[in-house]
């Protein structure tokens, strides 16, 4: 199951929930490795610098314990697109790339229960503009995160009805091991990210396998900031349809999504809060669970 969309600072996007569990991708029945790739276009509210957005995720198992502890990897790839392209000559350019962001990780699994997980992760983060833009100058944000949670892989409810879930406490901070000279900490400091997705049952086709499914996302995060004292929040939340086949790991998503931010940490020197709302298409497995 799929649990993504929501940014904290630097635009920190939550994960998958299949790409931070590698017990469920190292399990007797499990992918091994999933992939993500999904488009998402602010049509009915953008901003400056958003206008769609391309992400490609996918995790790997590396080696388990039996179906008490497992170790495995992700690594996702989201490319920025917004309006601004008229200054660089031409009328037929309305939009720009503005920069690519990269997070990767190793995350580690414990089987506390059938259906309880204890999570532990070290991941890495960081926003790589293109050029300069007319009328921002667009930050270069690197993070490191540690953090621990738990989750849950699939609750069943009703008569059709699953639930997955995970809550993660991390520090964040920019460490010297790396030697990012002139790259912008992040000015999340703790971020307290909750992940939920609901899926329920529709329809099911006889002949071919396919089935529809209603579904449901939400992902708030909360977090403290190391420049100054006090709380601050975004929140994510997406509503749609899932068409899944049900002996394959193939899905497909179509959904309208929301994201609301005081500051994405996108511009340097001022904060750059967003209110964006559209549609967009998930095609993969590491949404399936």
């Amino acid at each position: 199951m799929l649990l993504s969309a929501a940014h904290a600072g630097a635009r920190d996007f939550p994960d998958p929930y299949a790409t931070i569990d590698p017990l469920y991708l190292l399990a007797a029945d499990g992918p091994g490795a999933v992939m993500d790739w999904e488009f998402n276009h602010q049509l009915f509210r953008s901003s400056d610098l958003d206008d769609f957005q391309l992400h490609v995720v996918g995790a790997a198992g590396l080696f388990g314990v039996g179906q008490r502890f497992a170790l495995g990897m992700r690594y996702g790839v989201y490319l920025f697109t917004g309006p601004g392209g008229a200054h660089l000559g031409t009328p037929y350019l309305e939009w720009r790339m503005n920069s690519v962001q990269f997070q990767y990780g190793l995350h580690a699994a414990f089987a506390l229960g059938p259906s309880l997980r204890l999570f532990a992760e070290y991941s890495r983060g960081s926003d790589h503009p293109f050029g300069s833009h007319p009328k921002y100058r667009l930050s270069d944000v690197s993070y490191d995160r540690v953090a621990v949670g738990v989750g849950f892989p699939r609750f069943d409810f009703g008569v059709d009805g699953t639930v997955t879930g995970s809550f993660r406490l991390g520090y964040v901070d920019l460490w010297d091991a790396w030697q990012a000279q002139g790259t912008d900490t992040p000015r999340t400091e703790w971020l307290a990210r909750t992940g939920l997705q609901v899926l329920h049952g529709i329809t099911q086709h006889p002949i071919s396998r396919h089935r529809l499914k209603a579904l449901a996302e939400l992902n708030p995060d909360v977090f403290t900031l190391h420049d100054r004292p006090g709380i601050d929040a975004n929140f994510a939340g997406r509503i749609g349809m899932r068409l899944e086949h049900q002996d394959t790991s193939r899905v497909i998503d179509v959904y309208f999504d929301a994201y609301f931010s005081r500051d994405t940490e996108a511009v340097v020197g001022e904060a750059f809060p967003v209110a964006l709302t559209g549609i967009g298409f998930r095609i993969g497995n590491a949404s399936r669970m």
